[in-house]
């Protein structure tokens, strides 16, 4: 008999990239386009139907949606103000974050070791895959400074890979992706921060969406 798994359809990867795209804009700096699609209820729809779709356990999907339904009917422009005041706490800070998005120096900090941004090894790895992969910091955009290795990138970039493997988008002239790409990089750097950040969040901020957040992304990488 034979041992192997399926393939996964295009649909499925479709699926996996929509739900990407939404952990991309949870864990980015806030945009008002985000507060209006949060207040009108349209993100936890979403989120519930990208879910449903992967057949995650209802668990997550109903604690994920419940904490996002606090959003829906709040004034999207207070909504708005609110995200960037508890985004800039949580992940900027005066000093330091409360929690660090980025996710090579996390790794660094978990090993006991003393890091310092762009310079990690996990970050540094993180780019040369990424590169790899036909995927660079825009010049245009001013990116060059920003680091690869924070978590909304990460998200982005996986979005990215699922779309590949759905064949909606094509890889630039000299990438190369490999069929086990985008588990290698779930599972080796995105899942463990994940798992401890659905694990942190509740006890570092009152914000339901955040913990919304965390709970989705870490059932996002446990799914196979």
């Amino acid at each position: 008999m034979s041992d192997t798994t399926p393939p996964v359809s295009a649909d499925t990867w479709m699926s996996r990239a929509a739900a990407y795209e939404l952990c991309a804009l949870g864990f980015l700096f806030p945009t008002r386009v985000l507060a209006e699609a949060l207040a009108s209820g349209e993100f936890e729809e979403s989120c519930r139907e990208v879910m449903g779709n992967l057949e995650l356990e209802a668990a997550p999907i109903d604690a994920t949606c419940e904490l996002l339904d606090s959003c829906c009917g709040v004034d999207a422009d207070e909504l708005f103000h609110e995200l960037r005041k508890t985004y800039t706490g949580l992940f900027i800070g005066e000093k330091l974050p409360l929690i660090t998005p980025y996710v090579g120096l996390w790794a660094t900090q978990q090993r006991g070791e003393e890091g310092v941004l762009f310079l990690t090894r996990d970050a540094l790895e993180i780019e040369r895959f990424l590169r790899r992969c036909g995927v660079g910091k825009s010049l245009a955009a001013n990116q060059v400074n920003d680091p690869v290795d924070h978590v909304g990138t990460l998200c982005e970039f996986l979005k990215f890979l699922c779309l590949v493997k759905a064949q909606a988008v094509k890889a630039s002239p000299g990438a190369t992706i490999g069929e086990e790409d985008f588990e290698t990089f779930r599972t080796t750097y995105v899942a463990p921060y994940a798992a401890w950040l659905a694990e942190e969040l509740p006890s570092r901020t009152d914000c339901k969406f955040y913990q919304a957040m965390g709970l989705l992304i870490d059932a996002l990488t446990r799914n196979r």
